[in-house]
């Protein structure tokens, strides 16, 4: 009997956003599984590091989200 493997997780998707509301730049990385068929992903809510807003993407886990510069609008 073979053990089974644990789920593998890789980048899916890899970019870079700006919000629309501060200002601030931050990296997304998109996470999947090789297993993973767009059907089996979900709608994965993330945040702005630096005021909060909402944003959305698809896959197999909460995105890994990195602030490259702090927001711009003073506040």
């Amino acid at each position: 009997m073979q053990a089974s493997q644990p789920a593998i997780s890789y980048e899916k998707g890899r970019y870079q956003e700006t919000c629309g509301r501060c200002g601030a730049v931050y990296e997304v990385v998109v996470i999947g599984g090789p297993m993973a068929k767009s059907s089996q992903e979900q709608v994965e809510e993330y945040n702005c590091p630096e005021c909060g807003r909402t944003s959305r993407c698809r896959g197999a886990a909460p995105p890994r989200i990195t602030l490259l510069s702090k927001r711009t609008d003073r506040a």
